[in-house]
């Protein structure tokens, strides 16, 4: 396991927010660096993102309403990424970098918005039940979060 997938997986986050003192201190001291604006290539961010649809698929798929067609399904995949992924790869870095927020508040505000939003989004426009549209982004999110942690470090 990789200091990065022990320092900024969602346990990890909780326990800096609440009491940095359970973590070690490789890692309070990483989570409480300032957030940087980071510039990723066009190449790699296609991979992120791929990867990022990937792994939610499952969740976004087979938790989808029988009335929504298989296209629609892959479709909608792909649209709730695109509805989030960018603003969190590189509009809030850059934004909570010139604001001074910490690498550790950054991931935590990132990932929520992308969750709540795609949430809000499954229940707006697909017509979700709230418990379906939530616990469906919750769920996809926290899984890419943690396992792209994986994969990329």
């Amino acid at each position: 396991m990789s200091w990065q997938s022990q320092c900024f997986s969602p346990w990890a986050l909780v326990q800096w927010e609440l009491s940095s003192h359970y973590l070690k201190d490789s890692c309070t001291l990483a989570l409480d660096l300032p957030a940087i604006s980071q510039m990723i290539s066009l190449p790699v961010y296609l991979k992120l993102f791929a990867t990022t649809c990937l792994l939610e698929a499952p969740y976004y798929y087979f938790g989808a309403p029988t009335s929504i067609t298989r296209n629609k399904r892959l479709v909608q995949i792909i649209l709730l990424n695109l509805a989030t992924h960018p603003i969190v790869t590189w509009l809030f870095p850059w934004v909570l970098a010139k604001w001074g927020s910490t690498y550790g508040t950054s991931i935590v505000i990132e990932e929520n918005f992308a969750w709540i939003t795609e949430g809000l989004i499954l229940i707006g426009f697909y017509r979700y039940s709230w418990r379906r549209g939530f616990s469906l982004s919750f769920f996809a999110n926290m899984t890419s979060w943690w396992l792209g942690l994986f994969i990329f470090s």
